[in-house]
């Protein structure tokens, strides 16, 4: 056997074709098991806690950041960052629990955005919104 150093970052990525992010720690990564499903990938964590990208989707479908918001569901927090990426937050009731939810649309070229979302119970929303954070801050469009 043969033993070799790791790779010299000191994190791991998810990579697609499009964009790679960082992979948080206590998450692990599943790909969809529904051949219909568009999504790349899916993050499971803590308290129920999923974490997911989708698109690039075209930028004018998201011009109103209630477009993100389902029935049932609160705003509680809206926020525009310097590189124009947003976050929409969420509350809502699931299966008689209080659940937070989290949308940030990156921005992925002039006209597309990633959209990516973040769910978990509300008692675990801190480590969720923290990992999808970091996650946001790490994306790269791919070439």
């Amino acid at each position: 056997m043969d033993v070799a150093d790791g790779p010299s970052h000191p994190c791991w990525f998810v990579e697609t074709s499009a964009f790679r992010l960082r992979w948080p720690t206590q998450f692990t990564v599943e790909s969809p098991q529904d051949q219909g499903d568009g999504t790349p990938f899916y993050l499971h964590g803590p308290g129920e806690a999923t974490i997911f990208p989708q698109g690039p989707v075209a930028k004018e479908r998201l011009v109103d950041p209630h477009a993100l918001v389902a029935a049932g569901q609160t705003v509680l927090d809206q926020r525009v960052a310097d590189d124009g990426s947003r976050l929409i937050e969420l509350g809502y009731q699931h299966d008689e629990e209080p659940w937070w939810q989290g949308h940030w649309t990156i921005p992925y070229d002039s006209d597309r955005v990633l959209v990516l979302t973040a769910q978990a119970l509300l008692a675990h929303s801190t480590q969720t919104r923290e990992a999808a954070e970091v996650i946001a801050a790490s994306f790269e469009r791919c070439q």
